[in-house]
């Protein structure tokens, strides 16, 4: 049986995938909750480094924090990816 390798890189060099990221966890973890993402708390996901494989779990546990549970602002993403707008700004 031949194997096929898909060589995905990492999304700290996918950062354009990241609001397409967002958007789908939103859509799959809160359906019709109309949530949207502030242009700060995008920023901060953006500037994040996603170390490791498992930068698609962080989006969504970021998404699961959801404040308000209208809008996510930079307040309620984990401290790390907080932190990381502080450094690459």
């Amino acid at each position: 049986m031949n194997v096929v390798t898909v060589h995905l890189p990492p999304l700290r060099e996918r950062r354009s995938d990241i609001p397409v990221l967002v958007h789908h966890f939103l859509d799959r973890y809160a359906k019709g909750s109309q949530i949207q993402v502030t242009a700060a708390a995008m920023k901060s996901l953006l500037h994040y480094d996603w170390p490791g494989t498992f930068a698609s779990w962080r989006i969504a546990r970021a998404c699961g924090d959801l404040g308000d549970g209208k809008i996510i602002d930079v307040a309620d993403l984990p401290p790390a990816i907080r932190s990381s707008r502080r450094l690459g700004s």
